[in-house]
């Protein structure tokens, strides 16, 4: 037997010692999981050879025996010529048994080395700069019909905020990368291609990865990319200008200020490379010539240091700001004017600045889009003006306010006029100060380490701007996991091409297994354990396939009232002594779909995010995955923009098509949907049970869970060929039965002994059918009793469960509300309100608990413990209690009731008083309740004579309410113009019958 390890590229023949080899494919017992083969620990023994090798590729100190275990390198063991194992290698520990080294290193298969190679790998490190693109509304359209599996589509999403779903404009669309896009990126980066016709099939071309917030954002990076800050180094001299109002700005070409130098290595390269130079090393560069990160241009040179003027490529919000140190140069030869200044500077309120004007350029168009001023009084007051006077040493400070930036259109700083104070009269008797402007006359000299900076205040893309990919690619998602979910999703089995050991076949499990068969009896070892146990071995009560939750509006709402997430299946074993659970699930959120009853016939993805009160909310979305669909019809038109009219729009769901389902993306039929087609020519909603389960994973955990599937342990006397030829793809037969390879454990080539191989025999399975049926909203089955969906006019909370997540609902477009009763249409509630009753009362909102709606259309509260019937507010009693120490300092006064809104007000209908105690024993004093606002308006009162009487009762006397004018929005309080004196322990209770009036 010749062995020989071929490491990192360096053949190494094996000498002595064992190499245990395992091959498997999938645990029954953890489904969800892809397995490789990989060896034990294989010993090699030092030699001047070996130590070089493991020297190169593990970073060894054989003196020191010291290694990096983090360092893993290509591997191969070759046994009579047979490949047993092709992957990577680790070296895990370094042995000195008297004197002599051993190298102790595990071997892991292919399948383990593409995850290896991917494993601390995030989506957002991919390069697909080669899908950037413009944000345009023709970028939007030319997508929905563009090439399906590449790039990415524009679908029509419902991100929340929307009040109107036939008007969209350009902002309310953001890209959809291709799944597609995403695998083959990752593979192609990794040194793989593949070859699968699921992968390459017209549904997996179809999924998308939806972004999944609001807004898209720039990342640090990116905001840095938009910004510039570039500094002045040899002086400039500019003369100033007069510039009236946005007359005569085109002066300002004139004294336009050129900041000449950026810093960066990449304006030094593009000096030298137009030189006709090149630079070989930027980093001895960067330190010979002192490249500093404190001045730097944009990251596609937006501001130019010839020419002075930042010109913008996108539409943005920004800021300028710098600092700008100066020179005056006063050159007049009038004696008039000079003497003028030198009698201005004696002045006490002498001011004297010069204009600083951002400037923006469109064409031939000029406009000031800020004035500022730079001020340097203090420089200028101890000089005496002559014809020619210089002031030095200036220097200020700038910075603009919010400036709208237009892509295209051209900015730069520039100097305008001088102003200083000037002492007037008249009739030499009334003297005052007035402000003097010259343009002529000056000068305006830049000096050295002056800048001129931007800030970007708009973190959020604008429209027309670039999108680079990686700012819609979802965010701190490893590659590892989106493969790995796909695998799961669709049950996909993976291995290696026999000749080319850089490509992939992945495949779904019925496509994966061949109809090839091979008979192995003559390698069965019957001198060993001949084992056959049944499939109740597994050790899982129950599987549940399922997605992430998350907390947009439906997905919450789902998971209250079903105790699950949406599309969840929960599987059980029949199998009275398993109760653990085997949970298969994924890294991706589900997206119910929805529409608004009424509104129009477009079923939408639904993404929206509320508040407490049920207040759209900005959030991100958890990572989703839909269907594209294309583009499909809509009986009402809609807009994109201002003009263009739609008659179809561009469709993802978990659905291929919600008017005609055939395929589910979801892992099983939800139990609740959140559409209708209640709009216009009215379809008959049906849904498909043609869902990721029952496609890829129904006939397989119903194989390994038949109670009369079985699980075969033998040993077999195996070569290194025979080994190499077991393939979990064939059929094996052993025994009068056929059989699917599991595992073969331990294979030693150095060993005399056979070994000990896992086979699984199941039983034959019907292939899946699908059905459409139509959803009514009572109950139904499909043909495997699954429970057709039921629509939104009748939902049965958690089966009447009794948990305090149900909500009884008879009524279309009900949204929010727990432990409720509703029976009407188009309701609002909030997300966590509960216990309330809403009959009759069409296009209410209710964001509070224990509210009563009847016969009262179109009201909305926000306040807890309200009932309303025929739109009238139901009295409430508040009951108000003073116990000793309030009743002797009410001059002090007490809020009783909350201001209301501006369009209601209080009417007390009536009261009752009780004084529990004594007659007061020092002054007797009414005792008001008025409105909290500056009228104190009296609404009832408690007569002084009242607490004359020990223990006394009476009714509450009403004043009428002043209705010229109303008191809207005023709360109560209880006040009293004097104080009284009581016994200890009096109090008086106040029972206050009120009603709000809203007008």
């Amino acid at each position: 037997m010749v062995i020989e390890h071929i490491i990192a590229g360096y053949t190494i023949p094996h000498n002595e010692g064992a190499i245990p080899l395992t091959k498997e494919a999938y645990d029954v017992n953890n489904p969800q999981k892809r397995l490789t083969d990989f060896s034990k620990t294989i010993t090699i023994p030092e030699n001047k050879v070996v130590n070089q090798i493991f020297e190169h590729a593990f970073d060894v100190n054989i003196d020191l025996q010291t290694f990096n275990p983090n360092l893993k390198t290509s591997y191969q063991i070759i046994q009579d010529g047979i490949t047993a194992i092709d992957g990577y290698c680790q070296l895990k520990a370094i042995s000195n048994v008297d004197g002599l080294i051993n190298y102790e290193i595990q071997a892991t298969g292919k399948i383990g080395d593409l995850f290896e190679k991917i494993r601390d790998k995030y989506l957002q490190d991919l390069d697909l700069t080669s899908l950037d693109h413009t944000w345009t509304q023709s970028s939007i359209v030319n997508s929905w019909t563009a090439s399906i599996g590449q790039g990415y589509v524009y679908p029509m999403i419902d991100i929340g905020g929307r009040t109107n779903y036939d008007q969209w404009f350009v902002q309310e669309f953001k890209p959809s990368i291709y799944l597609k896009q995403y695998i083959d990126s990752i593979l192609s980066e990794a040194g793989f291609t593949y070859d699968s016709t699921f992968l390459n099939s017209d549904l997996f071309k179809r999924l998308i990865i939806p972004y999944g917030s609001g807004q898209i954002l720039l990342d640090n990076s990116a905001i840095l990319c938009k910004e510039f800050n570039v500094q002045r180094t040899s002086n400039q001299s500019v003369p100033c200008q007069n510039f009236r109002g946005n007359y005569h700005i085109d002066n300002s070409v004139y004294s336009k200020l050129i900041f000449n130098d950026d810093s960066s290595l990449f304006a030094y390269e593009s000096r030298v490379i137009a030189d006709g130079g090149i630079v070989e090393a930027l980093s001895c560069a960067e330190a010979e010539f002192g490249f500093s990160d404190d001045f730097y241009n944009t990251c596609t040179n937006e501001y130019s240091i010839t020419t002075g003027q930042y010109t913008a490529d996108g539409n943005q919000k920004m800021s300028f700001q710098g600092l700008i140190n100066f020179d005056m140069v006063y050159n007049e030869s009038n004696q008039l004017i000079t003497d003028e200044l030198n009698d201005a500077t004696q002045l006490s309120e002498f001011k004297m600045n010069v204009e600083l004007f951002l400037v923006e350029l469109s064409g031939a168009n000029y406009l000031v889009k800020e004035k500022m001023i730079l001020d340097f009084t203090t420089q200028a007051q101890p000089v005496t003006f002559t014809s020619n006077t210089d002031i030095l040493d200036c220097s200020a400070s700038f910075v603009t306010g919010e400036i709208d930036v237009i892509s295209g259109r051209k900015y730069y700083l520039a100097i305008g006029k001088v102003s200083y104070s000037k002492q007037s009269s008249l009739n030499n008797s009334v003297v005052w100060i007035v402000t003097r402007y010259n343009f002529d006359d000056f000068d305006f000299i830049l000096k050295p380490e002056s800048t001129f900076g931007s800030k970007l205040l708009s973190t959020e893309l604008g429209v027309g701007s670039t999108i680079e990919t990686r700012l819609v690619v979802p965010q701190k998602i490893k590659q590892s996991d989106l493969f790995s979910s796909i695998i799961k999703r669709f049950n996909l089995y993976i291995d290696y091409d026999p000749i080319d050991d850089k490509k992939l076949i992945i495949e779904t499990r019925d496509e994966f297994l061949t109809d090839e068969r091979v008979n192995l009896e003559h390698l069965v070892d019957r001198s060993k354990d001949y084992n056959i146990k049944p499939m109740g071995a597994l050790n899982s009560g129950r599987f549940i396939f399922k997605d992430q939750l998350d907390k947009d509006n439906l997905n919450d709402i789902y998971n209250k009232v079903n105790d699950e997430v949406y599309g969840q299946l929960t599987l059980d074993v029949q199998n009275d002594f398993l109760n653990a659970d085997k949970t298969i699930t994924t890294i991706f959120a589900p997206t119910p779909l929805e529409t608004f009853s009424g509104v129009n016939d477009r079923v939408l993805s639904s993404m929206r995010f509320v508040d407490k009160d049920n207040k759209p909310a900005e959030a991100i979305a958890k990572i989703r995955l839909l269907y594209w669909g294309g583009l499909l019809n809509t009986q009402k038109t809609w807009k994109l923009g201002a003009i263009t009219k739609y008659t179809q729009y561009p469709y993802a769901g978990h659905l291929d098509n919600p008017y005609n389902p055939t395929f589910d993306l979801n892992w099983f039929v939800p139990k609740q949907l959140y559409y209708d087609f209640s709009y216009g020519n009215k379809f008959t909603l049906s849904y498909s049970n043609n869902n990721c389960y029952n496609i890829y994973w129904k006939k397989y955990i119903e194989e390994i869970t038949d109670k009369n599937s079985k699980i075969l342990e033998c040993n077999l006397a195996l070569r290194p060929y025979d080994y190499q030829e077991l393939d979990f793809r064939k059929n094996y037969y052993i025994d009068g039965s056929y059989w699917r390879l599991l595992k073969v454990n331990d294979f030693d080539a150095m060993s005399e002994d056979t070994t000990k191989c896992v086979f699984l025999k199941v039983e034959p399975k019907e292939i899946f059918v699908p059905e459409v049926k139509p959803v009514r909203g009572g109950q139904d089955d499909y043909a495997d009793d699954t429970p057709i969906p039921t629509g939104d006019l009748l939902v049965l909370p958690n089966n009447n469960s009794g948990k305090d997540q149900d909500r009884l609902q008879f009524g279309d477009s009900v949204k929010g509300g727990t432990r409720s009763i509703v029976a009407s249409d188009f309701i609002e509630q909030g997300i966590e309100s509960k216990n309330s009753l809403i009959v009759g009362s069409d296009n209410s909102k209710a964001f509070a608990d224990n509210v009563t709606i009847i016969n009262s259309p179109y009201t909305e509260t926000n306040r807890p413990n309200e009932a309303y019937i025929n739109n009238l507010f139901v009295e409430k009693l508040e009951r108000i209690i003073l116990p000793y120490d309030v009743l002797t300092n009410l001059e002090l006064e007490m809020q009783i009731l909350p201001p209301l809104s501006d369009n209601e007000f209080y009417e007390v209908t009536r009261g009752y008083v009780r004084l529990d105690g004594n007659a007061a024993t020092g002054g007797t004093h009414k005792i008001d309740i008025v409105e909290d606002d500056a009228s104190a308006h009296l609404l009832a009162e408690i007569p002084s004579a009242f607490f004359n009487t020990d223990n006394n009762t009476d009714l509450l006397t009403i004043i009428p309410h002043n209705t010229t004018p109303i008191h809207f929005g005023s709360g109560l309080k209880i006040t009293t113009n004097s104080a009284m004196t009581f016994d200890a322990g009096t109090q008086l209770i106040i029972n206050l019958v009120y009603r709000i009036i809203k007008l």
